[in-house]
This record gives structure tokens, C-alpha cells and sequence, in this order.
């Protein structure tokens, strides 16, 4: 998972202090707030309340299929706020989706780290989003909810700073806020042994061999085969490019993972959630390009070559990927240059990977 530095708020994201509302929503309002034109945060706090199933102190009295409809409208003008913070976004970050990394050639969603089905106080913080596919989307969805973090947080009235605070910093790994993020969840290669014993994992050096290439695939089996060579031997065999965890974060990991389901292999009958067919074959188009760049002899080639390479990896996608496999290599032209450093360096710019938070990348 690539740590981002999205930044503490965007100048280009600016939601709005009142809220106008038209229509027969006018009367609503005022009954409920007093005025047509409510705060943001009464907006929230409304919600909020509905979410609690507690009373919202209304200037008059109000129905509760009234109450329902204005309620309605608050969520729809939410959502037209927050989905102004996309594009700020996209500029900020890239194109690439927040958790399985998959590039977003088309739509992109702005996703609610905490669900704000069940924290609407949230539901408009730049700090509160980072960038989804549908796919992570779906399989996040409004999870988790009050129930599961209030048996977190082992308080009898926690405050939703409390919620949020023990979603962000205590469980799951968020890119955003974890810089470990690429070591806490490392992309590895698992083959299905062909003795019949299962799947098992390769070591790294072996995994990003340039000589391992795919032989086949079944997008509705969701499988890959490819030749791994090990040695002298080669062997053809079903694989899969997982994401695992850390001894240190496995918990927090293993939270993350299942959240958004990055090893699931997708619904069979659908060609809608392909991110493990697509991380893997992606590990075996970088390592194409690692042993080609491995091979270059001279500085002059280097160079022609590498502009190719990073945008390549912009269209690919699979940051982590590009870094796990380039790390295993270097030039013939200069030894001491691990490509991964390179790479970590030279894709950190709007035209690839921008505003990656190096710090504990290689």
C-alpha cells in the first residue's frame, strides 16, 4: 500500500458554512432549524441524531415522515459537497486507488475512511477521505459500524472524536496517516504447489526473476499460470500476487485486508472486482521491465529508457508492486543504484505517483 501525504486540507476543497435550501424544503427547515439556510454543522448534527436514534431539539414540532424527507435532502446535499474534494484529489494523489492501488481510469470515488452512513459528523472532512475503486468500495462499504467500535473503545458514552479516534489510530492501516504502510503490508508472490501441499509462498529474489512469465489466464476462474523458474528448474502452476502483514501490525493488517477484501479473487460470475488477476499480472509486467532496465550497459540507454519505465508504471498502477520487485535490482552500469530508490525518487511528481510519503519506502 503506497503511504500518501494527502495533506491536512486543500485550498481547492472548501465546504460551505450554511447550507440554502429551495422549495418545500424552505417550511422543513425552518421548522426544524429556524432558518432556511442552516450550518453545515446543524446539517451534521441532525443526522447525526437520526443515526443515534436520539431527539434533535426542532424550532417547532415536526413529523416524523417530515423529519424523514428533510433528512433526505441533507444527505443529498452532503453528497454534493463531498464529492467536490474528487478532483482535489486525483491532483493530490494520482489516479490510483487508495487501498489495492489499482489505477482509476474512469471513475473515481472519494471514500469515507469512517463510514459516514454511521459518523455523519465526518461525512465532509478533507482528513476523513482518500480515493476508492468500486470494488474496495463495495467491500468496505459502511463498515465499521457504532456497535463494533463502541466494543473497541470500552466506554459507556463515547464521543464520535472517541469513534474516530479509535478507528484511525488504533485499528486498520490507513495510507494517509501510516507512513510504514508499504512495509506493514508487502506484496508477495504465492504459487499453488504442483505436489499437491497448497499454496506456498516464493522468496522474494526468486518471485521477481525477469525470466517468470504468465502462460495463461482465466478471467472467470480468476487464475493465473505462469513459469517460475527456480535454479536450473522451471514449473508452470497457478498464481498469486496477496497482500500479507507484518509480525508487528499483523492485527491492524489483517483488519485492513479484510475490510477492503485485497486477496479476495472476485465473484466468478462478474468481471467487476479483477484486483488480484490484475496485482498479479502487473508482477510480471514490472519484472519484464526490471530485467530489461537490469540489463542496460550504458548510462545514455539508461536514460532513453526510464522516462518509458515511470510512465508505464502510472498506467500499470501497483505502486508497491513496481517498489518490491525494483528493489531486487540494480544496473549493470552502476551497482551501487537500487532501481527501487530511483524509482521511489524519480515517480514522485503529478505525472506518476505524486506526493508519496518516502519515508519508510526503500
Amino acid at each position: 500500500m503506497r503511504p500518501v501525504d494527502k495533506g491536512t486540507s486543500n485550498p481547492n476543497y472548501n465546504p460551505p458554512t450554511n447550507i440554502q435550501f429551495g422549495g418545500t424544503n424552505i417550511n422543513r427547515m425552518k421548522n426544524i432549524f429556524g432558518t432556511s439556510n442552516p450550518s453545515l454543522s446543524q446539517c451534521l448534527a441532525f443526522w447525526l441524531a437520526s443515526v443515534k436514534k436520539v431527539a434533535y431539539p426542532t424550532k417547532k414540532t415536526v413529523s416524523a415522515s417530515s423529519k424523514l424527507i428533510a433528512l433526505k435532502a441533507i444527505k443529498k446535499r452532503i453528497d454534493e459537497i463531498y464529492k467536490q474534494a474528487g478532483v482535489p484529489l486525483t491532483q493530490r494523489l494520482g489516479n490510483f486507488c487508495s487501498y489495492c492501488e489499482i489505477p482509476l481510469h474512469g471513475l473515481v470515488e472519494v471514500e469515507h475512511i469512517v463510514p459516514k452512513s454511521h459518523y455523519p459528523a465526518f461525512s465532509t472532512d478533507w482528513y476523513n477521505f482518500l480515493m476508492s475503486c468500486g470494488p474496495c468500495n463495495n467491500k468496505k462499504w459502511n463498515n465499521p459500524d457504532r456497535s463494533t467500535v463502541k466494543a473497541w473503545i470500552k466506554k459507556a458514552n463515547p464521543t464520535e472524536k472517541d469513534y474516530k479516534k479509535e478507528i484511525r489510530k488504533k485499528h486498520y492501516i490507513w495510507p494517509d496517516i501510516n507512513s510504514s504502510s508499504y512495509r506493514d503490508l508487502p506484496c508477495e508472490l504465492w504459487f499453488n504447489d504442483p505436489s499437491g501441499k497448497g499454496w506456498k509462498k516464493k522468496g522474494t529474489w526468486e518471485a521477481a526473476d525477469f525470466r517468470n512469465h504468465v502462460v495463461s489466464m482465466s478471467i472467470p476462474d480468476r487464475t493465473v499460470k505462469a513459469a517460475i523458474y527456480s535454479k536450473s528448474s522451471v514449473m508452470n502452476v497457478n498464481v498469486e500476487v496477496r497482500i500479507s502483514t507484518l509480525n508487528s501490525t499483523t492485527s491492524r493488517g489483517t483488519e485492513m485486508i479484510n475490510l477492503c477484501g485485497l486477496n479476495i479473487p472476485g465473484d466468478s460470475s462478474s468481471t467487476y472486482d479483477r484486483r488480484l488477476i490484475n496485482r498479479t499480472l502487473a508482477w510480471f509486467t514490472i519484472t519484464m521491465a526490471a530485467g530489461l532496465l537490469e540489463n542496460v550497459t550504458t548510462k545514455a540507454e539508461f536514460d532513453l529508457m526510464w522516462p518509458l519505465v515511470l510512465s508505464h508504471a502510472q498506467s500499470t498502477g501497483f505502486y508497491s508492486v513496481w517498489v518490491t520487485i525494483l528493489d531486487t535490482y540494480v544496473t549493470n552500469w552502476n551497482k551501487n543504484m537500487k532501481l527501487s530508490t530511483l524509482f521511489v525518487n524519480d515517480s514522485d511528481q503529478p505525472l506518476y505517483f505524486p506526493n508519496t510519503d518516502k519515508s519508510e519506502v526503500p
